[in-house]
């Protein structure tokens, strides 16, 4: 009887971890003023040699508030719980648990694990679980799993999706290491690696104390007064930020998406990548609210591109991007959207803006260019006799001129490249944003506004723009730029659009 009685309650403790996050998800529920008292509270001890009455006796107070700290964490730990069964999910979420969320298994548009290398040691995970009814910023349900439980729920996730199928055939689509090496330096910017190594400098600075944020900036700025008499240290300082962001982009790039394997199953498709940290991606086919086919310049030039979807939680995360082809030739993104998504049209019924309307296009590039022409002339005539200065403006203008002509010849091509096409329910929009030129394809019902423009340049020449809305968690808007008025009119009735 009492080993009956022992082996309840044990069969009760593995229950209730079992329906909990992994403990490390404790420390997560801590402040920052944890660890400002713990690294201090753990120096002095080493200082002390380890004398734990001195140390109890001295700092006592910083470890009874280390403690109420912890307690909170744990509690907090102890009352988020999750379960599921056979057809939705049941999480207990928020301050104690007091927030409730249901989610059906069948209203899940994505789903994710991701597996850093210091969870990998830990054996834990993340899971993020997306529906329609989330923002654009946060998941709807966000744990940390141990890697059991976490590989438990996400099988339930998408076995449902399996079971409710249609007989489609088995797909598998590997990239290349190749075209992944090429895909993180055409996709790596500094933008993007500047802002994840300001946001892993600001979370070290908060748990580590003003200290760590000094020191790097003390050896920053010795570095640079020893180069700042070959180099000015303005252009020294953009270089770095210029270089150094891209570098960090590219190596996240490469790490996050290396081994990226794309597999469908009846409606669903399976993702998984990554070296370090490790993903695996759920994305239900039929929740796609359209496909992004990306090309710069170059990448039309020598026919690759990179094929990009969107679906309500998929590449929602900083780090992620929400590719389902990164990179490849035009003709095997052809035959491998065919055999992935099975409804990728040929041909449309298309509607273009003039070719006369091409100086409508590359306007604002001729306008920054000679803005640019403008400060250059200036620079020389006001400051000649200022070295350091004149040498800092040149760079600058040698820095924005390039570019500047590069948007110009982009926006000169982009002429060609920019239509609306229909067919059979399907829609395509191709057009360019500054320096990216992008293919839509989407179904006509996941259109949910489209609107016709004109400013008062417009009215004169009979010209417009149409604004097609395709469904997200946010407003997606694209745009069809200088297209003949009554064609468009006649084109939106034709397709149906005009009845949205």
């Amino acid at each position: 009887m009492k080993n009956a009685k022992k082996k309840t309650a044990r069969e009760s403790l593995k229950d209730f971890f079992a329906h909990r996050q992994h403990p490390i998800k404790i420390f997560g529920y801590t402040t920052k003023y944890f660890y400002l008292l713990l690294i201090p509270l753990a120096k002095y001890l080493i200082a002390v040699k380890f004398d734990i009455n001195s140390w109890l006796r001295d700092r006592w107070v910083d470890i009874l508030t280390l403690l109420v700290i912890f307690a909170y964490a744990t509690i907090r730990w102890a009352c988020v719980s999750f379960s599921y069964e056979k057809n939705f999910l049941i999480a207990k979420t928020g301050f104690f648990g007091i927030k409730r969320t249901k989610i059906y298994f069948n209203k899940i548009t994505s789903a994710s694990l991701e597996e850093s290398l210091f969870m990998r040691l830990i054996k834990s995970c993340r899971i993020c679980v997306d529906t329609p009814a989330g923002g654009d910023k946060n998941s709807d349900l966000n744990l940390v799993l141990s890697k059991k439980n976490a590989e438990l729920l996400f099988n339930a996730i998408s076995i449902h999706s399996k079971k409710h199928s249609c007989p489609y055939p088995k797909t598998q689509y590997k990239q290349r290491k190749i075209y992944m090496l090429i895909f993180s330096l055409l996709f790596s910017s500094t933008l993007s690696g500047a802002i994840l190594f300001a946001s892993l400098f600001y979370k070290a600075s908060n748990y580590l104390g003003q200290s760590l944020e000094n020191k790097l900036l003390e050896q920053f700025s010795t570095i640079t007064s020893m180069l700042s008499k070959y180099v000015p240290t303005a252009v020294m300082t953009i270089a770095v930020f210029i270089g150094g962001g891209w570098i960090i982009s590219f190596v996240t790039n490469l790490l996050n998406n290396w081994n990226f394997t794309c597999f469908r199953r009846g409606k669903s498709i399976t993702i998984t990548g990554g070296i370090l940290s490790k993903r695996k991606h759920f994305i239900n086919v039929q929740k796609i609210n359209y496909t992004d086919m990306q090309q710069s310049l170059l990448m039309k030039i020598f026919k690759i591109c990179s094929v990009r979807i969107h679906c309500p939680g998929f590449g929602k995360k900083r780090s992620e991007i929400d590719a389902l082809i990164p990179i490849s030739t035009m003709e095997d993104v052809k035959n491998t959207m065919k055999l992935l998504l099975f409804n990728s049209q040929s041909s449309y019924t298309k509607l273009a803006p003039s070719k006369n309307q091409t100086k409508r296009f590359i306007f604002l590039p001729i306008v920054l260019l000679i803005v640019l022409t403008i400060i250059s002339v200036l620079r020389k005539l006001l400051l000649s006799k200022f070295t350091n200065i004149n040498n800092i403006l040149l760079y600058l203008m040698v820095v924005l001129f390039i570019p500047a002509v590069w948007l110009l010849i982009v926006k000169a091509t982009s002429v060609y490249y920019t239509d609306i096409g229909y067919n059979e329910g399907r829609i395509r929009i191709r057009y360019n944003y500054i320096y990216t030129f992008h293919t839509i394809e989407t179904d006509v019902e996941r259109i949910t506004k489209a609107e016709i423009t004109q400013n008062i340049f417009q009215e004169k020449d009979n010209v417009c723009t149409l604004k097609i809305y395709t469904r997200a968690e946010n407003n997606k808007i694209h745009f069809i730029r200088f297209l003949d008025l009554k064609k468009t009119e006649d084109f939106l009735k034709n397709s149906g659009l005009w009845e949205l």
